[in-house]
């Protein structure tokens, strides 16, 4: 692969863990896990990441040397690139619309003990504008989440989904940071 193919391939490997944070970040709004934990193959678009998680803990993983560590108590993540031996921790923005002084949850029912949740805003003029849904599964695992993407050229919905999900217990030591890592922010 040219240097510049590998270049854009990490830019967009990068860009596409923002955007799944950042939608992991909106709402964690399927609730409480009601399984010990799962894995599942994340779709953003062409790209695919690895998903695993416990309930408290979620890693987010493109490969084994780029992922992102989700502390769902602390509402911390940490972003791990082992090819150049760094890690950043930020805060995530609080979970949910909740708090927020114009915006609104929907949830209603999707059929099969599924439930679809809307997140939007309300505008000045009274109207509600959707920002984004979510399918919860039964067990508190999301299927399917879309999201607006403000593109100053032409906002669209995004859509991630998970599929291949199993479920079974993820012990805390699968959420590890790797020790000797350069903080960077």
């Amino acid at each position: 692969m040219s240097n510049t193919g590998s270049f854009l391939n990490t830019a967009f490997a990068i860009f596409a863990l923002t955007v799944g944070s950042v939608s992991m970040a909106l709402a964690d709004e399927c609730g409480n896990l009601k399984v010990a934990g799962y894995t599942a193959t994340r779709s953003i678009g062409p790209l695919r990441l690895t998903v695993v998680s416990n309930g408290r803990y979620e890693r987010e993983a493109r490969n084994d040397k780029q992922f992102i560590i989700r502390d769902w108590r602390k509402n911390v993540e940490s972003i791990v690139d082992l090819t150049r031996g760094t890690v950043a921790t930020r805060s995530m923005r609080p979970q949910g619309a909740r708090g927020q002084p114009n915006a609104y949850v929907n949830r209603t029912a999707a059929g099969g003990g599924k439930v679809k949740i809307e997140m939007g805003m309300v505008g000045d003029d009274g109207k509600k504008r959707p920002v984004g849904s979510t399918i919860c599964r039964p067990d508190g695992i999301f299927a399917s989440r879309s999201l607006l993407v403000l593109d100053p050229k032409s906002p669209r919905m995004m859509t991630i989904t998970q599929s291949n999900i199993r479920t079974g217990r993820v012990p805390d030591s699968a959420f590890q940071i790797p020790g000797g890592l350069k903080r960077v922010r």
